[in-house]
């Protein structure tokens, strides 16, 4: 029944420990430094698929050609006919990841227009969008809502095509993820700049026309970098490239991205694939339009299935850690923070997107707590035992027992094999009776002390004093090799100290005292023994009862030991029988010897 009590209740704390760990999983906590980890282990790049060209704006063309802000569009328009000059060798898609909204001149509009009136050129738009007022059948709410949307002027428009250019950041400002079209509130569904130009290059290079790209609810997917920033090999200056200094051959059949690539520009994003150095939008498209040519598309876990997973793990370790098995939760913990990055690696290499901050996590403190929890429960114990101990045995078996640990020690009751001694004072009530108080106390400290540091001098337990006799016992709560020779010894040692103590007291109160032993041993019930409220350890049983009838049938200065101490220490010990005699509370006759003497 205590062991079906004991599994409910640890089956009861696991689930409530899941079902916390689920749902603080669920409420978004730590999902940033979660994502930031994940970061760091899924990331990789080097990826890149070689169909990818970038020309970029970068400082060296704001030198040669002016300020950004100055450039006429003639600039675009020569380097898109460059591009375009001999059809053989054109790129199969040119993407041009600048705005031209507004119209300027008439000639430098028209000639860019014409310029990318080849059929092989992709623009890009861009949207705004703010939190609106919005409401339905349940009534008000926010939401976020496309406010205004830019496209290139009427002539570009006619001659390319478009794509918006927004990147989406997450809560943390890392840009995560892409969004592969976006619904404007007069119906129509605008592609991304990214899906636009794979879509032109999968016609020509025979790749699926729409690839099934991964996307949750809300049209987005998860983007896994094929290079890191500065990572594309594939980059040249735009200003070398309009200056004829790179030949057009290269970039037969591929895509050619141009873009801003400068500091000033206003257009540097941080990536998970790198949170110290920003990435520029036209890297961020080339990275979006490789990962669709490689098909690297990876599927987030749904927030359902890691809840899931994450009450799973706490269960099972909280139920794994509750068996006391403190190395087993350890090393359990410790392979649950080392091998689930390993398993959330592999499951990315194959496509799935894992959380992997929660279950290291729970790996590590439930077993640290677990840890904690026993060192409190361990320390408390000992200090209980030291505590009741310190009244009990010498200081060096406390220390002993600190050492070896509780495990030797039942708290409760167990049957043992010991040596029980008592000792009292003879004469002490008529003495009482002619001192007064006061020193009928100091004679009774001086007895006392006496007796309990010939206990303890070897190594036997001192169980209780009872008026002016002394109870002890030997090979409990530690072992002892040769108990019932310590329990002789001990009773020697005061039947000695007591002749000592016999002639001081006769010069100071002219009264003596002697005292009388009886040693008997054999099984009793060792532990503690009482309430919840009173306890004490001593022992119980025929051989406490036996020891305390020798003791009672002593005389002063005299030790009474049982056939059975005798039958264990023939030939150390010199005895008299003194035959069988009949003690009280016993139906049987028992033969007990006198001790005359130790044997070296």
């Amino acid at each position: 029944m205590y062991l079906k009590k004991k599994n409910r209740k640890a089956l009861l704390l696991s689930a409530v420990l899941a079902v916390l760990c689920a749902g603080l999983y669920l409420s978004g906590a730590g999902v940033q430094a979660d994502h930031q980890i994940g970061d760091q282990l899924f990331q990789q790049g080097n990826y890149t698929s070689g169909r990818v060209f970038l020309l970029e704006i970068d400082s060296k063309s704001l030198e040669e050609l002016g300020p950004y802000q100055t450039w006429i569009r003639d600039y675009m328009a020569q380097a898109v006919e460059r591009l375009n000059e001999v059809p053989e060798q054109a790129p199969a898609v040119i993407g041009i990841d600048v705005l031209y909204i507004g119209e300027t001149t008439e000639e430098a509009d028209e000639h860019l227009a014409q310029a990318c009136s080849s059929g092989n050129v992709v623009t890009g738009s861009l949207f705004n969008m703010e939190s609106t007022l919005q409401e339905d059948e349940k009534g008000y709410y926010m939401a976020e809502a496309v406010t205004l949307y830019e496209e290139p002027f009427e002539e570009l428009r006619k001659t390319t095509k478009q794509g918006f250019v927004n990147g989406f950041s997450d809560q943390d400002g890392i840009i995560r993820h892409g969004l592969l079209s976006m619904n404007l509130p007069d119906g129509r569904s605008i592609p991304s700049f990214a899906y636009v130009i794979y879509q032109k290059y999968a016609e020509v290079a025979g790749l699926p026309l729409t690839p099934r790209i991964p996307v949750n609810k809300s049209g987005y997917w998860y983007l896994s970098y094929q290079a890191e920033p500065g990572g594309y090999s594939n980059a040249y200056s735009f200003s070398d490239f309009i200056q004829g200094e790179i030949p057009t051959d290269r970039f037969a059949g591929s895509i050619v991205l141009i873009g801003p690539y400068a500091e000033g520009l206003m257009d540097s994003h941080k990536t998970a694939i790198d949170h110290a150095i920003p990435m520029y939008g036209v890297e961020i498209h080339a990275n979006m339009i490789d990962a669709m040519i490689n098909e690297d598309f990876k599927v987030e876990a749904g927030k359902g299935i890691m809840a899931a997973l994450i009450g799973l793990a706490a269960f099972l370790l909280c139920l794994a850690c509750g068996q006391d098995r403190l190395r087993y939760s350890i090393l359990l913990g410790v392979a649950g923070c080392i091998g689930y990055p390993v398993v959330a690696y592999f499951c990315y290499q194959k496509g799935l997107v894992l959380n992997v901050l929660y279950i290291p996590l729970i790996c590590f403190a439930i077993p640290v707590f677990n840890v904690g929890i026993h060192y409190i429960r361990t320390l408390t114990q000992k200090r209980m035992v030291e505590k009741t101990f310190k009244r009990y045995v010498a200081p060096e078996v406390v220390d002993k027992i600190m050492k070896t640990g509780m495990d030797q020690i039942t708290l409760g009751g167990v049957s043992l094999d010991i040596a029980c001694l008592f000792v009292d004072i003879r004469g002490f009530t008529t003495m009482s009776e002619l001192l007064s108080p006061e020193e009928v106390v100091e004679i009774l400290n001086q007895y006392l002390e006496l007796t309990s540091s010939c206990i303890f001098k070897h190594h036997g337990t001192l169980d209780k004093f009872i008026g002016d006799a002394t109870m002890a016992i030997f090979n409990a709560p530690l072992p002892q090799e040769d108990y019932v020779y310590e329990a002789v010894l001990t009773a020697w040692d005061m039947v000695k100290g007591a002749k000592t103590l016999g002639e001081e007291l006769e010069r100071k109160y002219g009264r003596s005292v002697s005292f009388g032993v009886g040693v008997h041993c054999g099984k009793a019930v060792v532990g503690n023994i009482g309430t919840a409220r009173r306890m004490d350890y001593t022992a119980i049983g025929d051989t406490v009862n036996v020891a305390a009838r020798l003791e009672a049938n002593a005389p002063g200065g005299t030790i009474l030991i049982s056939s059975t101490v005798y039958e264990k220490l023939k030939g150390r010990i010199q005895v008299t029988s003194l035959g069988n005699l009949p003690l009280k509370g016993k139906s049987e006759k028992l033969e007990i010897f006198r001790i005359e003497k130790i044997e070296e």
